[in-house]
């Protein structure tokens, strides 16, 4: 019989939002001195090589129905809700699904292997055999990664955070390291993917392993069933297009650039990218952070007590966009230009865009993030499989028309034509918004731009030729940002006020504690 353990939702969403930051902290290590370090030891044309053959790679990934995710909901909910007779069955089913997606992958990405030099158009200047002996071990670490986050999905919809994101993290560390160590040794692109390797499989040891002390420790069968394949199979159905689409979409950019401009520019669009991309994460992983606990929710049927903090939420990341994006509009070409030489700035006219689509696609991937989360597998799919579509379509076209600028304005355009619209009426029908929620939304969203507008003209004359001097700028731009915005929000004062009382309460607990001892 089953002893489910007593959990705490608001411990589980804080300590999954301390590990997501942290393994933002690592995704920001790892573009921030991996890319560098590996142009100093890869040619430009070869490493370019590399990051378009990335692209193919994920594009092998189209054949995921996104069933990860759908486990991860069903779990939480039947969690929720008590229902630990149906765990086993589901966590099985998801697991030999799974176990045919990686397969198929590997074959298809070792059969590709011999094709890569012709569908990047490579010159006879880059050693092809290079990349395909980069690409064949990029295929292994790729299937062990598959499955070992096929298998966290389960551990996370059992609300697991400190297990799983402790791990994660020490290993995401481990990897970087043993990259820059081999780049050293003199590995080449071959660095990166040996260490994905190493990365794939220790997860996938970790995770195995967690998943079954926890389904013993709680008195749960391990016995194979298989009787949910059907319904998963359903379930993703709706989410197969989404997915497939989804990532072809946002991995189809590089290969672009490859093949209209040449491999040599796609680590001018990926160095002008990764300073602005990085900070994603910051806005996205609280609505990531909140989904085992709403799944959790929606089974127990206590719904309604999220609906203040998920609109707080909301509010809270409109401002941090607009910072994040009119912040790097304002200072990008500098931060490129200091990190890895001018020469891989794109632009202005690539860089705002690639600042605008951030604005809209973190806003509306965090939403829909929820909106899965709450059970509308369905609606969210659509939605993502309609935006997929038309991005891959304008991509195309545009690219070919356009170049790197028409690369980047596509994904913009169909965010804002179809999630722009689509997902905030999905997310405020599902928590029951109303005019006013609405209003709210609309107006600090309006409040957050005018901020932004002044503190860029604050710092548009500025041209820092330092860390110190662009750190300084960073944190002008940050003040007047914040400045502004409190004296024409009261929404934006009353947070202060309430972060303010936190931060006192959190003192004085420590200070009695400390007494006390």
């Amino acid at each position: 019989m089953a002893n489910g353990r007593t959990i705490s939702r608001k411990k589980t969403a804080w300590w999954g939002l301390l590990f997501h930051y942290a393994s933002v902290g690592v995704s920001f290590i790892s573009g921030f001195i991996v890319l560098p370090i590996s142009l100093k030891f890869i040619p430009l044309d070869l490493y370019g090589a590399w990051l378009a053959s990335g692209n193919i790679l994920i594009w092998l990934t189209v054949i995921d129905p996104g069933l990860g995710a759908v486990l991860q909901q069903k779990i939480g909910e039947a969690y929720g809700g008590k229902k630990y007779g149906v765990l086993p069955s589901l966590a099985w089913s998801g697991f030999a699904i799974n176990g045919i997606i990686v397969a198929v992958i590997v074959m298809a990405g070792l059969f590709l292997t011999d094709f890569i030099p012709s569908l990047l158009n490579l010159p006879p200047s880059i050693d092809a055999s290079l990349v395909k002996n980069a690409f064949a071990l990029a295929v292994a670490g790729t299937g062990m990664s598959f499955l070992a986050f096929a298998i966290a999905h389960v551990n996370v919809g059992l609300q697991a955070t400190v297990g799983l994101g402790l791990p994660f993290f020490i290993v995401s560390l481990g990897s970087i390291a043993l990259t820059v160590v081999l780049l050293y040794q003199g590995f080449g692109i071959m660095a990166a993917p040996i260490a994905n390797v190493f990365r794939g499989g220790v997860l996938l040891i970790w995770n195995a392993g967690y998943l079954c002390w926890r389904f013993r420790s709680e008195g749960m069968s391990l016995a194979p069933s298989f009787r949910d394949v059907h319904g998963l199979l359903r379930l993703t159905m709706f989410t197969f297009a989404s997915n497939s689409l989804g990532n072809l979409a946002n991995s189809i950019d590089s290969f672009l650039v490859a093949r209209v401009l040449g491999a040599g520019q796609v680590p001018v669009l990926r160095a002008t990218r990764t300073t602005i991309e990085s900070f994603r994460p910051l806005v996205e992983r609280p609505f990531v952070a909140l989904m085992p606990a709403l799944s959790h929710l929606t089974g127990s049927g206590e719904l309604d007590r999220s609906r203040t903090i998920l609109l707080r939420l909301t509010i809270l990341t409109v401002w941090a966009v607009v910072l994040i994006g009119g912040g790097f509009l304002s200072l990008n070409d500098r931060l490129v230009h200091l990190w890895v030489g001018m020469d891989l700035f794109a632009g202005q006219s690539v860089n705002a865009l690639l600042c605008l689509g951030f604005i809209v696609g973190s806003l509306c991937a965090g939403l829909m993030n929820v909106c899965f989360s709450l059970g509308a597998i369905e609606n969210t799919s659509r939605i993502r499989t309609i935006q997929g579509a038309m991005q891959i379509l304008l991509m195309v076209m545009f690219g070919w028309f356009f170049g790197m600028l028409g690369i980047v304005a596509a994904p913009l355009l169909a965010t804002v034509c179809v999630g722009g619209w689509m997902v905030p009426r999905l997310f405020g029908s599902l928590l029951k918004f109303g005019r006013q929620e609405y209003i709210s939304l609309i107006r600090e969203s309006l409040f957050a731009i005018v901020a932004a507008v002044f503190a860029s003209l604050s710092v548009y004359l500025l041209r820092p030729n330092s860390w110190l001097y662009l750190a300084s700028c960073a944190i002008l731009f940050t003040s007047i940002y914040s400045l502004l915005l409190a004296v024409i929000s009261t929404t934006f004062r009353a947070e202060i006020q309430e972060g303010w009382r936190f931060a006192i309460s959190i003192a004085s607990r420590s200070g009695q504690k400390r007494m006390a001892a």
